[in-house]
């Protein structure tokens, strides 16, 4: 009698454990999967050389070559703030020190909110990434492919404005309104600007509904229709982003990813590594766009 009642002891913990297990919530993935690695390179300044550039696919290959490693930068540190809250959040009890960090990125964030809960919760809708494909194509659009004035003497790839303060003055103002486009010190520092502003201003509150409801990879054509508000153009300005993506084949970067300091050890012997060197001769000329 007690072999029995022992084992359904052992049972009902074992059958206790085992649904412990099930309620424990599960933090989903953030990293899509990644084909490609390059190695980061910065670059302060739009190439000289492409205004001169007569060659449309050779520009364009230049101009990509140029921000790809820019753009997976931004996408990388974004990721790094987003898996941290993930971690926290499906890590049991927030520490005062962790609630402090929280509180302190809300407010990077611009997020209004008192209660952890939903800070936590509005934070994961906006410290998140956007495809590379879709940030290639605002930057080609807004910049010329990299030949506008404002790109070249400002280095502002998305025409972000400023209302006051230093900037570059437009020649023309519709409307009698007086605003500045913003100078950045670096490209970087205008992609991470740009990747900051989609993830925080109230006109692309739209743009973040619709990525919560998506899986990675995130779909360029689908998030463009956020972007309705980026331009007067409106819905237009969302057909020629997405049209873009798709002649250009720019959706091919949205598997690129930046190799780690790790992977730099054994990159000559592991065929997935891709290097800036010579990579765009291997890559970029296989897509039609630039054949």
């Amino acid at each position: 009698m007690k072999k029995v009642i022992l084992a359904g002891v052992i049972l009902v913990a074992l059958l206790w454990f085992v649904a412990l297990e099930q309620d424990v919530p599960v933090p989903p993935a953030e990293q899509s999967e990644c084909l490609q690695l390059i190695e980061y390179q910065d670059c302060f300044a739009i190439p000289e050389e492409l205004s001169d550039m007569r060659d449309v696919k050779a520009k364009k290959r230049l101009f990509v070559q140029t921000l790809l490693p820019l753009v997976l930068k931004a996408n990388d540190d974004v990721r790094n703030l987003r898996n941290r809250v993930v971690a926290l959040k499906y890590g049991g009890r927030i520490s005062d020190e962790e609630e402090v960090y929280l509180r302190e990125l809300a407010l990077d964030y611009r997020i209004e909110v008192d209660d952890l809960g939903l800070i936590v919760e509005e934070l994961l809708a906006r410290v998140d990434v956007l495809p590379p494909s879709l940030m290639l194509a605002q930057a080609a659009v807004e910049s010329g492919w990299g030949t506008s004035r404002f790109s070249r003497e400002g280095n502002n790839l998305f025409g972000l404005r400023t209302p006051s303060g230093p900037g570059i003055r437009p020649q023309r103002q519709n409307d009698g309104r007086i605003f500045r486009v913003s100078r950045f010190a670096s490209l970087q520092e205008c992609m991470d600007f740009y990747l900051w502003t989609i993830n925080t201003h109230q006109a692309y509150d739209g743009l973040r509904q619709i990525r919560k409801g998506l899986d990675l990879p995130y779909d360029p054509l689908i998030l463009a229709q956020g972007l309705e508000a980026y331009s007067e153009q409106g819905e237009l300005y969302v057909e020629k982003i997405r049209g873009l993506v798709i002649y250009n084949d720019l959706r091919v970067f949205d598997s690129y990813c930046l190799a780690d300091t790790e992977a730099f050890g054994y990159a000559e012997q592991d065929s997935n590594l891709t290097f800036l060197t010579g990579w765009m001769d291997s890559k970029l000329k296989s897509l039609k766009i630039f054949n």
